[in-house]
């Protein structure tokens, strides 16, 4: 017997409600749990003072960005005039609270190194929606990097990561890296979109690494990310 047009429907209708929540399930993939490094000390942070006490302190701190507890799930530093990480301090890992309510966290506008890694230290960013660098500027007569400065510093498995506007200024001789300057190792891998835009190594004399830049003994990697982008970068 021919179904009529309604009875069809109907029964189309009910098998994709009774499919619907399997292919849901099967669709579904849980967020990857965020390990921390083992001797890091984990501080949850929902505002800058709970960063800037470890600034000068020694230890591996371990900041948990609380997208709970942030408007919009976005915390962000803007204007600093001294660096947020001294080469005193340890090595800093910075990552999502948890791995379901992902943070961003964005530098802006500093006009000194935000992080100043000493050698046997690290600088991590893992597991955030956005980072971003913007505006940051580091200005002396051998500047070294607009937004970070030193040793092991590593971006990985971000949503998004930027570096926008930073500079390295000289007045008398040289600049290194507008927006990252390395003496070791530098590693963006896994993230979604990496950019690198408008960043300026700036001097009267030398200027080299409008984005980046690595001495001879550097290794600088950029592996396993969506996308890869430089623009109007100069040196």
């Amino acid at each position: 017997m021919k179904l009529h047009l309604p009875v069809r429907l109907f029964r189309a209708v009910m098998a994709l409600l009774l499919a619907a929540p399997a292919a849901l399930y099967a669709a579904y993939t849980a967020p990857t749990a965020i390990t921390i490094p083992s001797g890091y000390t984990q501080v949850t942070v929902d505002a800058l003072n709970d960063i800037t006490p470890y600034s000068s302190a020694a230890g591996d701190v371990a900041f948990l960005i609380d997208a709970d507890s942030l408007a919009d799930s976005l915390l962000t530093i803007n204007g600093l005039t001294s660096a947020l990480k001294t080469s005193s301090a340890d090595s800093w890992y910075f990552t999502s609270y948890s791995p379901s309510s992902l943070a961003s966290l964005s530098f802006c506008e500093a006009t000194t190194w935000l992080f100043d890694v000493s050698y046997g230290e690290s600088l991590q960013f893992t597991a955030l929606q956005h980072l971003l660098f913007e505006g940051n500027t580091y200005s002396t007569s051998y500047a070294y990097g607009g937004a970070i400065y030193g040793y092991s510093i590593t971006l990985s498995d971000n949503e998004s990561v930027s570096f926008s506007g930073n500079t390295a200024s000289s007045s008398d001789d040289y600049a290194y890296g507008g927006a990252i300057y390395g003496n070791s190792i530098i590693t963006l891998s896994g993230n979604g979109s990496v950019s690198f835009s408008g960043n300026t190594a700036s001097s009267s004399d030398d200027a080299y690494g409008g984005a980046i830049h690595g001495d001879g003994s550097s290794t600088i990697t950029l592996s396993g990310n969506e996308s890869v982008s430089f623009s109007g970068n100069t040196a």
